[in-house]
């Protein structure tokens, strides 16, 4: 009875530490799954389905010049409503590294919320530069007023001139919804002290979110590691302390005296075991935060 519940009580630990890497890898991809898969073909994923073929097609012809031009991939996504309990600046995130936006950690994801009226533009890590966050939130201003009117393509179409303003392909003039000087007032972050407050503490929440997935993913990896070296050591404490299933010391010394130390039941084949995962292409995602949210 103590052999057995020895063994049994070893089992249930190394159970327990199982079930809990597994619970943690469970609400992981539950996280991941919170981000629809992007459509194939297209930088223009409408899940509303309020934009028309026709309008689809001419801004994928738009951002089709973008990327040959700059390189840049800039994804769309029109959604109307956000997962439970997600920030949108957490949301486009997550679709900007998931999707792998970008060719060298420089793509750009929009993305509208219309139930919330709620908008982003989230910048990868190198387009920073081209792109600040105060040029990000000038540029998601600019779309407020087409947003307003419904005019989901008219502010899709301001969207995508005026990156490629920022970009310097084009030398389209600003429109009239914002003035050039209040442009360069955003750009000298010359703004309101609200929208500095907001970006401050998004780009400090993007830093711990980072640190964050990255002690999840260690503790992920140590857990299931963990397990699996206490099921190796236990399958060898047990093999080296146990004649025929009973401990040394625990009347080991009659069942040495009848069946000796060598159990033809312990051997040992070859085999190989490894671990698989996956991984995304080189040079796509790189978001960490960049850019600008606003409503309308």
């Amino acid at each position: 009875m103590l052999t057995t519940r020895l063994l049994l009580t070893g089992y249930i630990s190394t159970f327990r530490l199982c079930l809990a890497a597994i619970l943690c890898l469970f609400f992981s991809l539950a996280a991941t799954a919170q981000v629809p898969d992007p459509l194939p073909d297209t930088y223009v994923n409408d899940h509303t389905q309020l934009l028309t073929p026709a309008q689809i097609k001419d801004l994928n012809e738009q951002l089709y010049q973008v990327e040959q031009k700059t390189s840049i991939q800039v994804a769309i996504l029109l959604i109307n409503e956000l997962p439970e309990n997600m920030a949108i600046e957490d949301f486009a995130r997550k679709v900007g590294n998931q999707w792998k936006v970008g060719n060298n950690y420089n793509g750009v994801v929009y993305v509208a919320v219309l139930g919330a009226r709620r908008q982003r533009l989230e910048i990868a890590r190198n387009l920073e530069g081209q792109i600040p966050d105060a040029t990000a939130a000038a540029i998601i201003d600019q779309l407020v007023p087409y947003l307003r009117q419904q005019d989901y393509y008219q502010a899709l179409a301001t969207l995508i001139a005026q990156i490629n303003y920022h970009l310097g392909t084009t030398e389209q003039p600003i429109t009239d919804t914002v003035s050039q000087n209040y442009l360069s007032a955003y750009e000298e972050d010359i703004y309101d002290a609200e929208r500095k407050e907001r970006i401050a503490f998004e780009k400090e929440k993007a830093k711990y979110d980072h640190y964050g997935n990255i002690a999840i993913g260690f503790i992920i990896a140590g857990a299931v590691g963990f397990c699996i070296w206490a099921w190796w050591y236990k399958k060898r404490y047990v093999r080296k302390n146990t004649v025929n299933g009973v401990y040394i010391g625990i009347g080991s010394s009659y069942y040495t005296s009848l069946y000796g130390t060598n159990d033809s039941s312990r051997s040992s084949g070859g085999g190989s075991s490894g671990f698989g995962g996956w991984g995304g292409g080189g040079g796509g995602g790189g978001f960490s935060g960049g850019g600008a949210s606003g409503s309308w």
